[in-house]
């Protein structure tokens, strides 16, 4: 397979793409502000007529001018209702414009915001966590295009990491059959053997051979970013030196990486280390016991497979050297 190698320096595109959105609307206030202040702003002090008017006047002592405004405009209040009745129409249609073109551009904003997001996560009903960072480097959890939607709202919806882990575990099989629908939907030459393996790792967990399952999916794993990734980048995502920093990366790149980096958590039972009771790659490789091996753990370890398969053939295919 093509190494994904130029995926840490292109990605910044992304982040000033968003950049120039947000920079868009100061923008136009500034140069309507501008063409206002232009229009109305008095040029008598800017012009040299003016200034040596301005001059001239110094020192003198102008008295107030009063003027019997209710002798000179004895109608006035009728001529007030008339302009305002006159003008008021045009107002709201001038405001019901303007609604609408701002109508316009939310409607369009909203949609490039929901095409950066994963698809399992659009819907209003969706409340990103303000730990999502936790979810994916602390917890591990594979977030992006699997698990369905009606799962993901729940497992931001939970308080703790065992209320996530009890989700997974009851949803086991709707994820599993959510899982087989996006790997079918990978066609991409150079993933599609890859998919197949994912496929076999999902039916096998289906037909309750979840240890079965969760080995060959965790080996999948390790096969793809090898394909995928040069080593300098492989390293980035799953070594355990440095925590990764999700900020640097596009949100659904983010997503898939960040939860890879927490599955791959230091294990060494050389050095006493217990089995993590949690998904662990490494524990799935060096600590096979009925501890790590689990059907929930099994789903994880699925999903993570489906979730880079899906970024790979989508978001980073036109990286690929």
């Amino acid at each position: 397979m093509p190494r994904v190698v130029r995926v840490m320096n292109d990605i910044n595109r992304h982040q000033k793409f968003m950049t120039g959105i947000g920079q868009v609307y100061p923008r136009q206030y500034d140069a309507l502000i501008k063409s206002i202040s232009r229009s109305v702003l008095p040029t008598l002090g800017t012009s040299t007529v003016g200034t040596n008017a301005l001059r001239a006047l110094r020192g003198i002592d102008i008295p107030a001018l009063k003027l019997d405004y209710d002798s000179l405009f004895p109608n006035f209040a009728a001529i007030q209702t008339d302009a305002i009745k006159t003008l008021l129409p045009n107002i709201r249609l001038i405001q019901d414009l303007q609604r609408d073109q701002f109508a316009s551009v939310i409607k369009k904003a909203r949609a490039v915001v929901s095409a950066m997001l994963p698809p399992n996560w659009r819907g209003e009903d969706l409340v990103i966590p303000k730990d999502l960072e936790a979810l994916l480097l602390d917890e591990g959890l594979p977030l992006a295009w699997v698990p369905p939607h009606d799962v993901i709202v729940k497992l931001f919806a939970a308080e703790t990491p065992a209320e996530r882990r009890n989700i997974l575990g009851r949803r086991w099989k709707t994820i599993t059959k959510a899982c087989l629908e996006q790997l079918r939907e990978v066609t991409h030459p150079e993933l599609v053997e890859h998919a197949k393996f994912a496929v076999e790792a999902a039916e096998s967990l289906l037909d309750g051979r979840a240890k079965s399952s969760q080995a060959l999916s965790a080996n999948l794993l390790d096969t793809i970013l090898h394909a995928a990734f040069s080593d300098k980048d492989r390293i980035t995502i799953t070594g355990q030196q440095k925590r990764l920093d999700i900020d640097d990366y596009p949100l659904r790149v983010a997503i898939v990486l960040g939860g890879i980096w927490g599955c791959h958590g230091r294990f060494w039972p050389d050095k006493g280390d217990p089995v993590p009771r949690k998904y662990s790659r490494h524990g799935s490789s060096h600590g096979v016991s009925k501890r790590q091996y689990s059907r929930v753990n099994s789903v994880i370890a699925l999903m993570h497979v489906v979730s880079l398969l899906k970024l790979l053939e989508t978001d980073l295919a036109d990286l690929a050297a």
